[in-house]
């Protein structure tokens, strides 16, 4: 990533999104930052409303005025469920404005990082590493496996980043499921947590850190981003409820075939950091660690 010039950051009033942009803003950046009305966006960035919902023309022009020394496309439509009901939308929104805002930034000059997931993988020959063919299990998944191609195929430069299960609490306008799981532990209520689904699960503050990182080393091609240990769901909210001292007896051990309906999720997508830690120099934080951080803040 070249010095000067702005860095546009998508969707940056997320969960991961607002953590990038704080970061970048830390490191001295000017940061362009965008979500769909303008609001919620950290302070110091410069905030611009924005919809992907026309495909991406809206965010290419964007680029192309701005011609940023880099586009960090973070905004997606992430509800697995609202991507099952309207499978054209969400392609809409996370494949081909994915490619138009890869095109534009190409063409403006600027570097690309695309933020993609780690449930592209099917989830049976796990860990996987950045050459392991996607098997996405649902529109969502499979809309974020085209979306990588969609980024590559635009400009084979940038940089696809496979971010794992991420965990925190709220940033900006959204949280995850670890804000749900404490809110619900705080009121002395039990939450199921799967013993047979398995993560690398990575605090968004460290993948924020790693995704910046990764940028200005120039990184391109396909990274994961995660955290460095396999752990269950459930072996998860027990360090998350112990670390922040509440009762991990509320985090109750289910399997997934214990839930009616559930959407196909993939049991275990634990990804493989081989690559991540030779381009930043660092392993990730583990789980203990990232806890402990978290607590502290």
């Amino acid at each position: 990533m070249r010095d000067g010039g702005a860095v546009l950051v998508t969707g940056a009033a997320g969960f991961l999104g607002h953590a990038v942009t704080t970061e970048l803003l830390a490191r001295g950046r000017r940061v362009v930052g965008t979500s769909r009305d303008g609001a919620g966006v950290p302070a110091g960035a410069e905030a611009v409303a924005l919809s992907l919902d026309d495909g991406g023309e809206a965010a290419a022009a964007l680029a192309r005025a701005l011609r940023p020394a880099a586009v960090l496309h973070l905004a997606a439509v992430a509800d697995a469920d609202a991507c099952a009901r309207e499978p054209a939308a969400a392609r809409r929104v996370n494949v081909e404005a994915t490619g138009r805002v890869a095109a534009a930034a190409r063409a403006a000059g600027a570097r690309t990082l695309y933020t993609s997931s780690d449930l592209v993988f099917g989830g049976d020959r796990a860990p996987y590493a950045e050459d392991d063919p996607p098997a996405p299990l649902g529109p969502y998944m499979a809309s974020k496996a085209e979306g990588e191609a969609a980024v590559l195929a635009a400009d084979p430069e940038a940089l696809v980043a496979r971010v794992a299960l991420l965990y925190g609490l709220r940033r900006g306008r959204r949280g995850c499921f670890s804000d749900h799981l404490v809110a619900r532990l705080r009121e002395g209520e039990q939450v199921r947590l799967f013993t047979d689904q398995h993560r690398t699960p990575l605090l968004v503050d460290d993948a924020a850190a790693l995704l910046c990182d990764l940028l200005e080393r120039g990184a391109r091609g396909r990274v994961h981003v995660a955290g460095p240990e396999r752990v269950s769901r459930h072996a998860h909210g027990v360090a998350l409820a112990r670390a922040l001292g509440l009762d991990p007896a509320g985090c109750a051990a289910a399997r997934m075939a214990d839930v009616a309906g559930l959407a196909p999720r993939p049991a275990d997508v634990s990804l493989r950091i081989d690559r991540l830690v030779d381009l930043v120099g660092r392993a990730p934080l583990g789980i203990a660690a990232g806890c402990a951080r978290l607590a502290s803040r």
